[in-house]
């Protein structure tokens, strides 16, 4: 790009950066559809190209932060293994299973799949149980 051009872009993101207030446009993403192996589509957001420049700006300061404050335990943290996870959580509920208690996992999908006609009265009732 001309100098110009970047020193306007460069001007924009430190007023975005300063003001905290970016455009509208830029809060806005295009989903994407993407073929599942087993059949079916699953969406992506494509973020605006402004945005992820003023993401790329702050990269480090966050990533620092994040490491600084991130719980131990947090299988969403920078290098952790999600498969790691799910076994972690597994083998918890084979040994509570193993000592006579019972254990729960709830996927986040679970509210969308109960929402569905059929289920909305027992999904009534699960709520206030989640909910404490």
């Amino acid at each position: 790009m001309p100098d110009p051009v970047l020193t306007s872009l460069g001007e924009l993101l430190s007023n975005i950066q300063h003001s905290g207030t970016p455009p509208l446009q830029m809060l806005t993403n295009i989903m994407a559809t993407l073929p599942k192996k087993c059949g079916g589509t699953r969406t992506v957001a494509i973020a605006a190209t402004l945005y992820r420049l003023l993401m790329e700006l702050d990269n480090e300061e966050v990533a620092e932060y994040e490491k600084a404050n991130a719980f131990h335990g947090d299988s969403a943290t920078a290098g952790a293994s999600a498969v790691r996870a799910a076994e972690d959580r597994a083998l918890l509920a084979e040994t509570s299973a193993s000592e006579g208690l019972q254990a729960v996992t709830l996927l986040w999908d679970l509210k969308k799949f109960l929402t569905q006609p059929i289920y909305k009265s027992w999904w009534k009732k699960l709520m206030p149980l989640f909910s404490r």
